[in-house]
């Protein structure tokens, strides 16, 4: 992402990006970013000019006036909230102060959750990708939830027996059930990371009509 600014800050971190409708569509292409040296959870929208996405400033998503809140990483659970790390100290950097400074905090953390309350709020549910079978799955590598989708793609990647072949490389070949993308995409990464990804599959992702499969194709490639 091209970001021409730097939210007035030299150590913006954890950032996240927001998409699949996970806060209805409206939240979809925008940013958080951690910044712990003004104590904020900065937001950016992202527009595409072609393939370049380009980072557009917007109100801070998160402020306070408790100079201590330190947010250092921020993540999107499989229930659509949002956690927030807090390292929570009145020291921003190690190398402000030597080490045994009594200022530093050794005992205090947080750890915030943040509720999407908008249109569709509760819709969401809790997925447990661990106690999932291998239908289920394949299903899962369709879902709305970036999240889960990376769950149940890293589960089938170390499961491989959970799930055959066949029915990923189908998965790949076909929007089943008009799942395109992004389930095709998390197909033909489980089939490279499983070393099953044929150069014949290879080549017909990079000519695919779906641009995001091609994309992929080629980062595979």
């Amino acid at each position: 992402v091209l970001c021409e600014h730097s939210h007035g800050s030299t150590g913006i971190c954890g950032p996240l990006y927001l998409d699949g409708g996970v806060w209805g569509k409206e939240w979809d292409n925008h940013m958080f970013v951690c910044n712990p040296v003004t104590s904020r959870i900065n937001h950016d929208i992202i527009e595409f000019t072609g393939a370049t996405p380009r980072a557009v400033e917007q109100p801070d998503f998160i402020s306070t006036s408790d100079l201590w809140f330190r947010p250092v990483d921020v993540r999107m659970s499989p229930d659509g909230a949002l956690y927030i790390a807090d390292f929570y100290n009145r020291i921003i950097g190690h190398y402000e102060v030597p080490l045994d400074h009594p200022q530093r905090d050794r005992e205090r953390g947080r750890i915030w959750r943040v509720v999407y309350t908008g249109k569709g709020a509760g819709d969401a549910t809790m997925v447990n990708v661990a106690a999932a079978d291998g239908p289920a799955l394949l299903k899962l590598l369709g879902h709305d939830n970036l999240v889960v989708r990376t769950l149940a793609t890293n589960r089938i990647a170390a499961e491989p027996e959970l799930v055959a072949v066949k029915d990923l490389s189908y998965l790949l070949a076909t929007a089943v059930d008009g799942q395109s993308f992004p389930a095709r995409v998390h197909a033909l990464w489980i089939l490279e990371r499983i070393g099953k990804l044929s150069d014949e599959q290879l080549f017909a992702a990079m000519d695919d009509a779906d641009r995001a499969l091609r994309v992929h194709a080629l980062k595979v490639l």
